[in-house]
């Protein structure tokens, strides 16, 4: 007996039985997934092959072409699975000033990575319709009860499965009034103009947005 699979991997494979006799070969065959076939041949046979036995002589050329199709059955099963991978949807900039915050629909349900690249600490999560519906202003406290969240994020992706439509994706600037006072403080003292204008000036944030979709072998 052999059997042909892939370890890891859900795709369907073949497994072929010979039973060799004085004048015939008896073949028999079951698909079955990966995780499936016992090690033990007796249980396999009794349990996990459902097709009957085929009878064919081991004269001519028509053996060697079944058995060299039910090889190369498992590549032809394994070319039809779907392949997906993270598409590109689109990308903006913009600018926070410390407190606030920008507000984006996602634009529908499924497994999104959203990438963001940001001067100093963002706040970032995904609310839900009801919550963004009640939302007038985001404190940075609100983060707790979204999803999706990544908290002092400058630069890095946060994957998120969006399940209900309406959710909205939440970008906030960390700063916020404590974060200005240091900054002023830091002024009197004399320490370096770049640290005021770290605390004063606007936070320039590029969101790219990813969609995971099926890109061959689509249904």
């Amino acid at each position: 007996m052999f059997a042909r699979s892939v370890a890891g991997s859900s795709v369907p494979f073949l497994c072929v039985m010979v039973h060799p006799g004085p004048n015939r070969i008896l073949i028999r065959l079951s698909f079955a997934m990966p995780g499936i076939l016992a090690p033990v041949n007796s249980y396999l046979s009794n349990l996990y092959n459902p097709c009957p036995v085929i009878r064919m002589t081991s004269e001519g050329h028509s053996m060697k072409n079944f058995l060299l199709v039910a090889l190369l059955s498992p590549l032809l099963f394994a070319a039809d699975q779907p392949k997906f991978r993270w598409n590109s949807v689109g990308s903006q900039t913009f600018a926070l000033n410390a407190t606030e915050y920008k507000s984006f629909s996602v634009p529908e349900q499924g497994k999104w990575r959203f990438e963001l690249k940001a001067e100093t600490a963002i706040y970032v999560g995904v609310a839900s319709a009801e919550q963004a519906g009640r939302l007038r202003y985001v404190t940075l406290a609100d983060y707790r009860g979204f999803s999706c969240v990544s908290t002092k994020l400058v630069a890095g992706d946060v994957d998120c499965e969006v399940q209900q439509p309406g959710e909205r994706l939440l970008v906030r600037d960390e700063r916020g009034p404590f974060t200005k006072g240091a900054g002023v403080i830091g002024s009197v003292r004399k320490t370096s103009e770049a640290a005021t204008d770290r605390a004063t000036k606007p936070n320039t944030i590029t969101l790219t947005l990813y969609k995971w979709a099926c890109v061959e072998n689509c249904n």
